[in-house]
């Protein structure tokens, strides 16, 4: 797809719902995904949309401090609600539609059978017969190729909020052939990796939807997901080095700060907003 010239974004590694994780599982759930592309591709998308376009202001900044672009789109050709029989042109009137309507941004699925051999080429006619050129997100808004991918990740944000857990229920450990692309079961009977679960749907993840109603035990693990409030306070400060005696904070000697002050990105106490907003270290000082 690279090669062909598409641009390859992110989805979140199991197309969780983003405002119902706190934001250690956000963090999780996007870097997860960027080490699969990785090893697929050689580099991972700066580019991202949420499932269900769900997003509020907490997960939009944790996708900003992860280096994300966050995408929406205004044209939804609901073509996976209409992806039966083969040849349903449904999708391409939504999407005809909202050309008309002046929308830029489509949103189809090429899972389906559907969309990627009858409703791909009604699109392409459709924007061609509008006057209109197809491009990628990066090209629509401007932005280089250069910043449409990283090879690696140079930082990654500490999350302030504990991970969900999975209590196991199950009692059998999987065998069979590891999963090379998140799927389970299936014809090629794949088994997830170590600790996650094969949903209803045959794909691996950590989440309610691939470890509740529907799990499949013979193919991974199947359990409660026990989710952490995403609106939960974090936690207190851990003081391993003690309460700083120089107004520096975290590095090597891991000193917190004072009661009341934020430790800031730089590592230094105090109560500013460079101090308690973007980069602030919980593990050493309140946030705000």
């Amino acid at each position: 797809m690279d090669a062909g010239g598409h641009q390859v974004g992110s989805h979140t590694f199991s197309h969780a719902d983003l405002v119902t994780l706190g934001d250690s599982d956000v963090i999780l759930e996007m870097t997860r995904l960027e080490t699969d592309l990785v090893n697929i591709m050689g580099k991972y998308g700066t580019y991202m949309r949420p499932p269900f376009f769900s997003t509020n202001p907490a997960t939009l900044n944790t996708l900003g401090l992860l280096g994300y672009h966050v995408v929406q789109a205004d044209i939804d050709t609901l073509d996976f609600a209409n992806k039966e029989p083969v040849g349903n042109l449904t999708g391409a009137t939504n999407f005809q539609a909202g050309i008309a309507a002046g929308g830029t941004i489509a949103l189809a699925h090429d899972i389906h059978q559907n969309t990627a051999q009858v409703l791909t080429p009604e699109f392409i006619r459709s924007i061609q017969a509008s006057g209109l050129r197809g491009v990628t997100v990066g090209d629509c808004l401007g932005d280089p190729p250069a910043n449409w991918y990283n090879a690696t990740r140079t930082s990654t944000p500490v999350g302030t909020q504990p991970a969900s857990t999975i209590s196991i229920t199950s009692t059998s450990t999987p065998t069979g052939i590891l999963t090379t692309d998140t799927t389970c079961g299936g014809a090629n009977n794949f088994v997830c990796a170590p600790g996650d679960c094969c949903s209803q749907f045959g794909f691996c993840g950590t989440t309610a939807q691939h470890c509740g109603t529907g799990c499949n035990p013979l193919f991974g693990v199947c359990g409660a997901f026990v989710p952490v409030d995403p609106n939960a306070p974090p936690p207190p400060p851990v003081q391993t080095g003690g309460v700083s005696p120089d107004s520096s904070c975290g590095g090597t000697n891991a000193f917190t700060c004072p009661t009341g002050n934020c430790c800031s990105q730089f590592g230094f106490c105090g109560t500013t907003a460079d101090h308690c907003g973007t980069g602030c270290q919980a593990a050493f000082g309140q946030c705000t």
